[in-house]
């Protein structure tokens, strides 16, 4: 009976790291729900973008779906997706300060994508709806 014990044991480890893969300096698990850990590395990247290039207000933009503003997935690679920073300089000053923020957030890479303006499709008059067609300006992943 230890034998079998010992087995289900060696067999549930090696089925939760088959699950997990060295992503970003760090064992990520993928199970399809970002840990609190990631919440954390994504958000040492976001105040160093946000300490340093000016966007709009975040409740007037998040109401009228216009100005600069960005979003943020965490993840095994954060992902940042940006409104109207379409000029060539702001992208390539975003990107700078991305690849600045990522020996301070102790990851490899971050994905980074410049959308020209949000396309809110307002579906009920309390707000609710989905995002129509948005054009991509550039996709880009930052690296050290």
């Amino acid at each position: 009976m230890s034998a079998l014990r010992i087995s289900a044991l060696l067999a549930i480890s090696c089925f939760l790291l088959l699950g997990c893969q060295r992503s970003n300096g760090s064992f990520v698990c993928h199970f399809g729900v970002p840990g609190g850990d990631a919440y954390a590395v994504a958000d040492i990247v976001a105040k160093h973008i946000e300490k340093n290039y000016s966007f709009a207000n975040r409740t007037s933009a998040d109401r009228t779906h216009s100005g600069k503003i960005y979003y943020v997935a965490p993840g095994c690679v954060p992902s940042f997706t940006f409104y109207e920073i379409v000029e060539p300089n702001d992208i390539r000053v975003v990107e700078e300060l991305a690849r600045q923020s990522l020996p301070l957030a102790g990851i490899d890479r971050v994905s980074l994508v410049f959308y020209e303006k949000q396309n809110w499709v307002a579906t009920s008059l309390n707000g609710g709806g989905h995002r129509g067609h948005e054009n991509a300006i550039k996709r880009v992943t930052v690296e050290k």
